[in-house]
C-alpha cells in the first residue's frame, strides 16, 4: 500500500512552484493560468472574493508529506485561541510574501521555517496545486513538499498552538469528507469539512487537501 502511494507522489502531476513571484503574478492577472475549479473549489467563493477585494494579495503555504512508520502523513498546525485572526483555526504552515522572496516556493519555505522550525535543506519540493482566493483578499499558492522523517518541529507559539500529522490514507478517504454551507453577501458557499481525533478541518485548507487527494488518486 505505502510502495504504491509513494509511486504515485513521486509522478504527480503538479504545476511549477519554482516562478519567480513577479512573472507568477503576471501570469495569473493576464489569465494565462486558469485554475481548474474542481468541485471542491466552488468558483462563486472564488469570484465573490476577488470582487471585495481592489488588489488581491499573495501566500503561499506548505503541504508537508512525511513518510515514517511505513505511513505517509501530512502536517497541520493550529493557531492560537487567542490570535486576532483565524484563532483557533487549522491550516498548513504558511503566510504572506514577502518582498525578499524570489518565489512561491521561497515563501512557503521560509514560513514554515518560522511556523515550525522546519529547515528548507529537511524539504524536497514537488510542485504547486491550484491557486485558492479566500475571504481575506489573499490568493493562496499551495506548495507540496517531501520532509525528512528525521526533522524536529519547534513551534513559534506566537503563531501555533499545535503540530499534528494526518494519516494520508485518511485524507484520501472520501467518505471522511462532508459538504457544509454559509450565506455571505447573499452567496451561498459550500466547502469541504473533514474531522480527525476530533479536529475539524475546513476552509481553504480543506480545499487544497482535497485537490491533493484528486491529484494523488489521478496519479494511480
Amino acid at each position: 500500500m505505502l510502495d504504491k502511494y509513494l509511486t504515485s507522489i513521486s509522478k504527480l502531476s503538479l504545476l511549477s512552484g519554482d516562478m519567480e513571484w513577479e512573472e507568477f503574478i503576471h501570469t495569473l492577472e493576464s489569465d494565462q493560468i486558469i485554475n481548474k475549479q474542481q468541485s471542491f473549489n466552488d468558483r462563486s467563493s472564488q469570484e465573490l472574493n476577488k470582487k471585495r477585494f481592489d488588489k488581491i494579495k499573495y501566500a503561499a503555504v506548505l503541504v508537508p508529506l512525511v513518510i515514517r512508520n511505513d505511513q505517509i502523513t501530512i502536517v497541520f498546525t493550529k493557531r492560537p485561541s487567542n490570535m486576532n485572526e483565524h484563532a483557533g483555526q487549522i491550516s498548513f504552515p504558511g503566510g504572506k510574501r514577502e518582498s525578499s522572496d524570489y518565489s512561491p516556493q521561497d515563501t512557503a519555505l521560509r514560513e514554515a521555517e518560522e511556523e515550525i522550525g522546519l529547515s528548507r535543506r529537511d524539504v524536497t519540493t514537488l510542485g504547486r496545486l491550484n491557486n485558492y482566493v479566500v475571504d481575506t483578499g489573499y490568493n493562496i499558492i499551495p506548495v507540496v513538499g517531501i520532509v525528512d522523517p528525521s526533522s524536529h518541529f519547534a513551534p513559534n507559539v506566537g503563531e501555533v498552538e499545535e503540530i499534528f500529522e494526518v494519516p494520508l490514507l485518511f485524507a484520501l478517504d472520501d467518505l471522511n469528507y462532508r459538504k457544509d454551507s454559509v450565506v455571505k453577501l447573499g452567496v451561498e458557499i459550500s466547502f469541504h469539512v473533514i474531522e480527525y481525533k476530533k479536529r475539524l478541518i475546513w476552509g481553504a485548507t480543506a480545499a487544497i487537501l482535497v485537490d491533493l487527494r484528486e491529484v494523488i488518486l489521478a496519479s494511480r
